[in-house]
């Protein structure tokens, strides 16, 4: 559910509805209707109401005193509002905006830009309808300069009233015609509030707003005439033209001269709400290239249509049903004071009652001229107000809260020292805990180290010593293994077939092969050793543990006997086996 209000300002009369919008369920919920002579008198001492006709200086206190909201949105009319179609091909929206921008900003409306007008405010719509075999779009844009849009804004807020939207008043005529009326599958409806001192002119199909503008003509223009020609003014005038005074379409039909002097004088304000419609018609076929849009009917509301016989005359000089308003059964009243507002055969609050609607639904079909100043501030007041006071709640919720915090951050800052000594205790016995750890990982490694070294037979023993004392230079052998499984896993079984492991550096020894090749060479005269030991060449030094930029070897040696020792080492060296080299001492009693 959404209220809104909307606020038409005319030439006669100030107009306002608020409604309550559920769906399609439409409820006046306050209306006012206020002769602009009386509102003049009330600011006639105000020498600013001069410059700011428009907007009436106690627009605010009127509001209130009819118990209605002061803000809303306000209905735009007069030759300010400039209405503009533009056919495009189908383009991105960021590049339809820029092309828009180019074809309206001081071009629809010219004029200097200087710092008071800051250039024009436009809105545009894509209208759906078709394009032929182009497929271009058909834009409908409503422009209007920003000096003049800030000056009525200015009227506004001095008069007590915050126009939340400026919108022009036609789309206001609009909207209550859709949500109002029926409207005949493929039919175009004209639309006209007569009003005092101009025409509101709608062009609408089942579901597309073709125009939208306001246009010259409306009810002054037969009392123009009539006081020519009769010199009625005043409420004799208003008696005459409501009661008395009838237009006729048939000219044959009149009685005498002084007949013939009334239609005289009434047919110039109604031919010009004929050639509005016509205008109308032929300015959406050249501007918005639709050749073949036409209407079937007009329909006739405001003021200044409540003229007798305007109807017929318009419709025998259009060739074109013309009908009279009714206001819709979807429209209810909160009360019957609001409903007498709208009391009369035609009904002359329809551009305030589509304000309204505009204003309680924003997201619907019309044209909004707010400056983008504007709204950017009032967002930003908006916004900022919301969070003061949203922060103002929020700070006062929390007053006793943050007293038990207060307690129970005292009672958590003892029990965090308590357990901070304890933290520190555990901490002091964690590092004794990891130095006594490390202590046995050391003692484990020594005790298997020796463990390893008891275990081992001599034969394998001899022959380890043998292969790293003749080992050639730039090779170190590293490891000592059965083929399959290592050594002192298999010491109940006789093993024969030994894999060494080593590394080498490139560097160092270029031609590696050739010189291992030589070390085997030497190797099968040992005694103990049978065969020629086998180079791997399939072997993958990625997982093994050498020295940077040395590269990793294997190769099989096949022994004689494992049950004897009969590979030992030299009994001739005067101070026995040379010592094996210190480094990987470790890794060959693997």
């Amino acid at each position: 559910m959404a209220i809104g209000l909307g606020v038409d300002i005319g030439a006669e009369y100030v107009k306002a509805v608020q409604v309550r919008l559920s769906g399609n369920d439409i409820t006046v919920t306050g209306a006012m209707k206020i002769p602009r002579d009386s509102v003049a008198k009330e600011s006639a001492d105000d020498p600013e109401s001069k410059g700011q006709q428009a907007v009436p200086a106690t627009l605010g206190k009127e509001l209130a005193r009819a118990g209605l909201r002061r803000t809303g949105c306000l209905g735009l009319t007069g030759r300010d509002i400039v209405l503009k179609y533009l056919t495009t091909p189908p383009m991105p929206p960021q590049k339809l905006r820029m092309f828009i921008d180019m074809q309206i900003s001081d071009r629809a409306i010219p004029g200097r830009k200087d710092e008071t007008s800051q250039g024009v405010t436009y809105d545009f719509r894509i209208l759906n309808v078709p394009t032929g075999l182009k497929g271009d779009m058909v834009i409908m844009a409503a422009a209007a300069k920003n000096e003049s849009l800030m000056n009525i804004l200015a009227s506004c807020k001095t008069a007590g009233f915050m126009a939340r939207r400026l919108t022009p008043s036609a789309f206001g005529l609009a909207r209550a015609f859709v949500m109002t009326q029926d409207i005949p599958p493929k039919e175009t409806v004209a639309v006209v509030d007569v009003g005092h001192a101009g025409l509101e002119i709608v062009l609408v199909g089942e579901d597309t707003i073709y125009f939208a503008r306001n246009g010259p003509g409306g009810g002054r223009r037969f009392d123009a005439g009539l006081t020519k020609a009769f010199k009625w003014t005043g409420e004799r005038l208003r008696e005459l033209k409501h009661n008395r005074v009838r237009l006729v379409a048939d000219e044959a039909t009149l009685r005498g001269p002084d007949e013939k002097e009334v239609q005289d004088a009434l047919r110039d304000g109604a031919d010009a709400i004929a050639n509005g419609i016509r205008g109308a018609v032929t300015f959406c076929r050249t501007q918005a290239k639709l050749p073949r849009l036409d209407y079937r009917r007009a329909l006739l509301c405001g003021g200044g249509a409540r003229l007798k016989g305007l109807d017929a005359y318009l419709e025998a000089k259009t060739q074109r049903t013309v009908q009279l308003m009714k206001l819709s059964e979807r429209v209810n009243f909160a009360d019957s004071q609001v409903a007498r507002v709208f009391e009369g055969e035609v009904p002359d609050m329809m551009v305030a009652l589509g304000l309204a609607l505009i204003d309680a639904e924003p997201e619907c079909f019309h044209l909004e001229l707010t400056p983008a100043a504007v709204k950017a501030r009032r967002i930003f007041w908006g916004r900022t107000v919301y969070a003061a006071a949203a922060g103002v709640v929020f700070l006062g919720s929390l007053a006793i809260p943050f007293v038990n915090a207060q307690k129970s951050l005292a009672a958590a800052e003892a029990k965090h020292a308590e357990l901070a000594g304890k933290v520190t205790e555990a901490e002091e016995l964690k590092k004794d805990f990891q130095k006594r750890v490390e202590e046995n990982r050391k003692l484990s490694l020594k005790r298997e180290y020796y463990a390893r070294q008891a275990r081992l037979g001599p034969v394998y023993l001899a022959l380890w010593d043998r292969l790293r004392t003749q080992a050639p230079k730039g090779i170190m052998f590293t490891q000592l293994s059965s083929k399959g499984q290592s050594i002192d896993a298999s010491l109940n079984e006789p093993v024969r077939e030994i894999v060494v492991q080593g590394h080498y550096d490139p560097v160092e020894l270029p031609k590696f092969e050739r010189t291992l090749q030589q070390f085997f060479d030497k190797l099968k005269d040992i005694p103990g050793i049978e065969g020629v030991p086998k180079l791997n060449p399939a072997f993958a030094d990625t997982d093994m543990k050498k020295p940077v930029g040395c590269r990793g070897f294997e190769f099989e040696v096949q022994l004689a006997s494992s049950q004897k020792p009969i590979l030992v080492p030299d009994a001739d060296r005067p101070n026995g086996p040379a010592p094996a080299r210190s480094a990987d001492t470790t890794a060959g009693a693997k």
